[in-house]
Protein backbone atom coordinates (compact mmCIF):
# COMPACT_ATOMS: atom_id res chain seq x y z
CA UNK A 1 0.00 0.00 0.00
CA UNK A 2 0.93 3.60 -0.72
CA UNK A 3 1.56 4.85 2.91
CA UNK A 4 3.75 1.68 3.71
CA UNK A 5 5.51 2.36 0.44
CA UNK A 6 5.66 5.79 0.88
CA UNK A 7 8.41 5.10 4.26
CA UNK A 8 9.48 1.39 3.49
CA UNK A 9 10.85 0.04 0.46
CA UNK A 10 10.31 -3.76 0.80
CA UNK A 11 13.44 -6.13 -0.03
CA UNK A 12 12.21 -9.23 1.05
CA UNK A 13 9.93 -12.00 2.73
CA UNK A 14 10.82 -13.05 5.83
CA UNK A 15 8.19 -15.46 6.85
CA UNK A 16 4.41 -15.77 7.06
CA UNK A 17 1.55 -16.88 9.42
CA UNK A 18 -1.89 -17.89 9.47
CA UNK A 19 -2.72 -14.12 10.00
CA UNK A 20 -0.63 -12.52 7.51
CA UNK A 21 3.10 -11.89 6.37
CA UNK A 22 6.23 -10.31 7.19
CA UNK A 23 8.51 -8.06 5.16
CA UNK A 24 12.05 -7.29 5.41
CA UNK A 25 12.61 -3.64 4.55
CA UNK A 26 14.46 -0.53 4.48
CA UNK A 27 13.18 2.85 5.75
CA UNK A 28 13.46 5.09 2.72
CA UNK A 29 11.87 8.54 4.45
CA UNK A 30 13.80 11.72 5.37
CA UNK A 31 13.68 13.59 8.08
CA UNK A 32 13.79 17.60 8.63
CA UNK A 33 15.11 19.12 11.44
CA UNK A 34 15.93 22.65 12.14
CA UNK A 35 19.29 24.28 13.25
CA UNK A 36 20.17 26.44 15.30
CA UNK A 37 20.49 29.25 12.79
CA UNK A 38 15.87 27.76 12.51
CA UNK A 39 17.13 26.43 8.92
CA UNK A 40 15.74 23.52 8.14
CA UNK A 41 17.51 20.91 7.14
CA UNK A 42 16.96 16.82 5.48
CA UNK A 43 18.75 14.04 7.05
CA UNK A 44 19.52 11.37 4.63
CA UNK A 45 17.34 8.66 4.31
CA UNK A 46 18.10 6.21 7.31
CA UNK A 47 18.48 3.30 5.42
CA UNK A 48 17.38 1.76 8.54
CA UNK A 49 16.46 -1.88 8.19
CA UNK A 50 13.00 -3.09 9.40
CA UNK A 51 10.43 -5.62 9.60
CA UNK A 52 7.21 -4.87 8.30
CA UNK A 53 4.33 -7.41 9.55
CA UNK A 54 1.27 -7.24 7.30
CA UNK A 55 -1.80 -8.43 9.31
CA UNK A 56 -4.68 -9.56 7.20
CA UNK A 57 -8.10 -9.90 8.63
CA UNK A 58 -11.44 -11.06 7.63
CA UNK A 59 -13.81 -11.03 10.92
CA UNK A 60 -14.88 -8.19 13.53
CA UNK A 61 -12.99 -10.48 15.79
CA UNK A 62 -9.84 -10.55 13.70
CA UNK A 63 -10.42 -6.79 13.22
CA UNK A 64 -9.57 -6.83 17.24
CA UNK A 65 -7.13 -9.02 17.64
CA UNK A 66 -5.02 -7.10 14.81
CA UNK A 67 -5.94 -3.93 16.99
CA UNK A 68 -4.92 -5.19 20.39
CA UNK A 69 -1.22 -6.79 18.86
CA UNK A 70 -0.47 -3.46 17.94
CA UNK A 71 -1.57 -1.87 21.32
CA UNK A 72 0.69 -4.49 22.67
CA UNK A 73 3.34 -3.74 20.75
CA UNK A 74 3.32 -0.35 21.00
CA UNK A 75 3.68 -0.69 25.01
CA UNK A 76 6.41 -3.35 25.02
CA UNK A 77 9.79 -2.04 26.16
CA UNK A 78 12.29 -4.50 26.58
CA UNK A 79 15.81 -5.02 25.80
CA UNK A 80 14.96 -8.64 23.99
CA UNK A 81 11.76 -7.70 22.57
CA UNK A 82 11.77 -6.01 18.86
CA UNK A 83 10.03 -2.69 19.30
CA UNK A 84 7.37 -1.19 17.54
CA UNK A 85 8.11 1.39 15.00
CA UNK A 86 4.85 2.55 13.90
CA UNK A 87 1.48 0.87 12.80
CA UNK A 88 -0.79 1.44 9.11
CA UNK A 89 -4.26 1.04 8.88
CA UNK A 90 -5.42 0.41 5.74
CA UNK A 91 -9.57 0.32 3.52
CA UNK A 92 -8.30 -3.40 2.12
CA UNK A 93 -9.00 -5.48 5.37
CA UNK A 94 -5.37 -5.21 6.16
CA UNK A 95 -2.94 -3.30 8.32
CA UNK A 96 0.90 -2.82 8.76
CA UNK A 97 3.18 -2.82 11.64
CA UNK A 98 6.97 -1.91 11.36
CA UNK A 99 9.03 -3.51 13.70
CA UNK A 100 12.78 -3.21 14.63
CA UNK A 101 14.77 -6.22 12.28
CA UNK A 102 16.19 -8.50 14.46
CA UNK A 103 18.63 -10.37 12.07
CA UNK A 104 19.26 -14.23 13.08
CA UNK A 105 17.42 -17.58 12.98
CA UNK A 106 13.49 -17.68 13.23
CA UNK A 107 12.66 -20.07 16.64
CA UNK A 108 11.43 -22.29 13.70
CA UNK A 109 14.53 -22.89 12.64
CA UNK A 110 16.26 -23.55 15.64
CA UNK A 111 14.15 -26.26 16.33
CA UNK A 112 14.08 -27.71 13.64
CA UNK A 113 18.30 -27.82 12.75
CA UNK A 114 18.53 -29.38 15.90
CA UNK A 115 16.65 -32.06 14.64
CA UNK A 116 13.23 -30.71 15.27
CA UNK A 117 13.38 -32.63 18.97
CA UNK A 118 12.31 -30.44 22.15
CA UNK A 119 15.57 -27.40 23.14
CA UNK A 120 17.69 -27.79 25.38
CA UNK A 121 17.88 -26.82 29.09
CA UNK A 122 20.60 -24.87 29.19
CA UNK A 123 18.94 -22.92 25.67
CA UNK A 124 16.09 -22.37 27.54
CA UNK A 125 17.14 -21.49 30.34
CA UNK A 126 19.41 -18.96 28.30
CA UNK A 127 15.94 -17.33 26.86
CA UNK A 128 14.08 -17.49 30.44
CA UNK A 129 16.61 -15.38 31.86
CA UNK A 130 16.71 -13.10 28.97
CA UNK A 131 13.27 -12.73 29.20
CA UNK A 132 13.15 -12.24 32.92
CA UNK A 133 15.47 -9.72 32.74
Amino acid sequence: PENVTAKYQPIRPLGKGSFGQVWLARKTSTTSTTSSTGDSTNKSSSNQKVAIKKIAFQTPSEVGYAHREIHILHQLSHKYIVQSIEAFENDDSSCFIALQYAKGPTLEQIVTQGGGGALSISFCRVVAAQLVD
